[in-house]
């Protein structure tokens, strides 16, 4: 059997990756833990993704990282999967674990999420987990992602965000700063809101449906949120 080796392949790359750039845990074939990640998959997380309906289901992964969730949507019965990162010894790793799995139907490639362009193949369930991160927040470099991102889906969209932010604290900036890029309705009591602004950002052609439990105030998580197409007659 070439899985012990492959582990081996797979443990050298994740030491000249760097495990700062692992964010997930990646597990191996018998479920052992290899490597835990800088921010590992919750629980609450995995039971929420679980909800969602992936049989027969194509999904496309934006910024997959070593395809956690690219690997449990295959798992839940997507009939075909395609993770998307732009480093590519990830993307090499990802490979050897498609290998280690013994997954068939899953692919995976290397690709720049912010030089993305519509393309013509289009996915059932198209998954942004965790992208949208202070750095391109306090710019609103996301917001062409966002519409690249739709572009993809023929019915649905799974995004994992930080639902609301604390401006000065977490986004280390000031609202004169922040109104630079976003309207003050978004701003509120030094809190900045993503969700309403992701929401209102999609609504015409998405109606959104949370399916992490997302609140309206302040509440430190991620949390995973849906959008379903709109249907036209």
């Amino acid at each position: 059997m070439a899985r012990p080796s492959k582990i081996e392949d797979l443990m050298k790359l994740i030491g000249e990756v760097g495990r700062e750039h692992i964010y997930r845990p990646i597990y191996d074939h018998e479920s052992n833990l290899l490597v835990e990640g800088t921010d590992p998959a919750r629980d609450e997380l995995v039971s929420d993704f679980s909800k969602i309906n992936f049989q027969g289901k194509s999904v496309l992964d934006l910024g997959c990282n070593f395809g956690f969730f690219s690997f449990l949507a295959r798992r839940l019965g997507a009939s075909r999967v395609l993770g998307v990162d732009n480093m590519p010894q990830i993307i090499e790793g990802c490979r050897l674990l498609t290998s280690i799995y013994g997954l068939s139907n899953i692919e995976f490639k290397v690709a720049d999420l912010e030089r993305l362009k519509p393309g013509d193949e289009q996915f059932d369930i198209v998954l942004l987990f965790e992208y949208i991160g202070k750095a391109s927040l306090k710019k609103n470099k996301f917001r062409t992602l966002l519409s690249t991102l739709a572009s993809f889906s023929r019915k649905k969209l799974l995004l994992v965000i930080t639902p609301i932010y604390i401006i000065q604290d977490e986004l280390e900036t000031d609202p004169g700063e922040l109104a630079r890029h976003y309207s003050d309705k978004y701003m509120t009591k030094g809190y900045f809101e993503l969700y309403s602004y992701i929401k209102e950002h999609l609504a015409e052609n998405w109606i959104m449906q949370p399916i992490s439990a997302t609140p309206q105030s302040y509440q430190k998580g991620k949390k995973l949120i849906q959008f379903l197409r709109r249907t036209t007659h």
